[in-house]
């Protein structure tokens, strides 16, 4: 069970720190977050807030990385190694 909560906490880190902090493969996240309509600036509205915060995008990362635990637990377990290289790239970097 605390193997399965840290998984799908790390895969909704992952997602959400795409999502909100990077522009992705194909500029696909900075595109996502322009159609929601994040702009600089104030943020308003419930799309554009959740793409604008970390711990608002990380609360529906972690139902969505619990439902793909009930689907596919592997698919939680790649994005997991995803996030933990990525930390790891971090701290090596200083």
């Amino acid at each position: 069970m605390i193997e399965q909560t840290v998984l799908i906490g790390l895969s909704a880190w992952r997602l959400a720190h795409f999502f909100i902090f990077e522009d992705g493969p194909f500029a696909l996240a900075e595109r996502i977050r322009q159609f929601v309509g994040v702009k600089p600036g104030p943020v308003e509205g419930f799309l554009p807030t959740i793409f604008s915060c970390m711990a608002c995008m990380t609360v529906w990362m972690v139902v969505f990385s619990y439902l793909l635990w009930q689907i596919e637990p592997l698919g939680v377990i790649m994005i997991s190694a995803m996030a933990i290289a990525l930390i790891a790239d971090r701290f090596g970097n200083g």
